[in-house]
C-alpha cells in the first residue's frame, strides 16, 4: 500500500498544476518569443520606424478568434484606429510573424494602451482577416521594410536642427503640445522637421481626424501656432 503521505504530494502536485480542477488556475497566452512588450516606449526611433527590441522570431500557435469574431473585431477597430486609419493595416496581408512583429512595435514605439493579452487578441484577428490566405490588398507589392514610414506630407521641407527646450509661446502651450502630440509617437517625430504653417496645419489636421487623436478644433490651433513658432520654415 502507498503511504499516505505519497498520496498527499502527488494530489497537491496536480491541484497546484491545474489537471484536476483546471478551471481554478487562470489560463495565460504563452509568449516563448518574449515578443510582447511590458511597457515602455522607443523614443530613439522616428514615427513607425522603431526597431523591435527582441529578436524578429514568430509565434505560430493557432489563433484564438475567428474571422467573425465581434469582440475582437470591436478591440482591433477601437485600439488600432487611436492612432492610424484602419484601412493602414486592411491594406495588406501578412503572414503571422509579421503582424506579431508590427502590433509589438506599436506597443513599444508609439506607447498604444494595449495591453498584452489584448495585443494577442489583435495579432490573432488580423492573422485570420489578413493573413497570407486572405485576398490581395493594395499595399501587397511594396516593399514590406519600407512601407513602415509614410510619405512626407505636402509642405514638409525635410529634417531640420533641434527645438529649443523653451520658446514658442507660454509654457503651458508647450505642455499641451507634448501631453498631446506623445500619445501616437515620440515628440521628436515633429520637432526633427521644418514646416511651414501649411504644412502643419495639414499635419495637426490629418492626426485630429484621420488618427482619431484626441485634439479638440482650440486645442489644434494652439499647437499649430507653436509649431509654426518653433519649427517653422525659417525655424533655426
Amino acid at each position: 500500500m502507498t503511504p499516505f503521505w505519497k498520496d498527499a504530494s502527488a494530489v497537491a502536485v496536480l491541484l497546484l498544476a491545474g489537471w484536476i480542477f483546471p478551471g481554478s488556475v487562470p489560463a495565460v497566452r504563452p509568449d516563448p518569443a518574449g515578443l510582447l512588450a511590458k511597457g515602455g516606449g522607443d523614443d530613439g526611433e522616428e514615427g513607425h520606424r522603431g526597431r523591435h527590441r527582441r529578436g524578429r522570431v514568430g509565434v505560430d500557435a493557432a489563433p484564438a478568434v475567428s474571422v467573425d469574431d465581434p469582440e475582437a473585431k470591436g478591440l482591433f477597430e477601437a485600439k488600432c484606429s487611436l492612432c492610424h486609419p484602419l484601412s493602414r493595416p486592411l491594406r495588406k496581408s501578412r503572414e503571422r510573424k509579421w503582424w506579431i512583429e508590427t502590433v509589438t512595435r506599436m506597443q513599444q514605439v508609439n506607447g498604444c494602451p494595449i495591453t498584452d493579452e489584448e495585443a494577442w487578441r489583435i495579432i490573432d484577428y488580423l492573422a485570420i482577416v489578413r493573413g497570407p490566405g486572405a485576398p490581395r490588398g493594395p499595399d501587397d507589392d511594396g516593399d514590406h521594410e519600407g512601407e513602415r514610414g509614410a510619405p512626407a506630407p505636402r509642405g514638409e521641407l525635410g529634417p531640420g536642427p533641434a527645438a529649443p527646450s523653451t520658446g514658442g509661446g507660454a509654457p503651458e502651450t508647450k505642455a499641451l503640445f507634448e501631453s498631446k502630440c506623445s500619445i501616437c509617437h515620440p515628440v521628436s517625430r515633429p520637432l526633427g522637421k521644418t514646416k511651414d504653417r501649411a504644412g502643419w496645419t495639414a499635419t495637426v489636421t490629418r492626426m485630429k481626424n484621420g488618427s482619431g487623436c484626441p485634439i479638440t478644433d482650440a486645442e489644434a490651433g494652439v499647437i499649430i501656432d507653436y509649431l509654426t513658432n518653433i519649427r517653422g520654415s525659417v525655424a533655426r
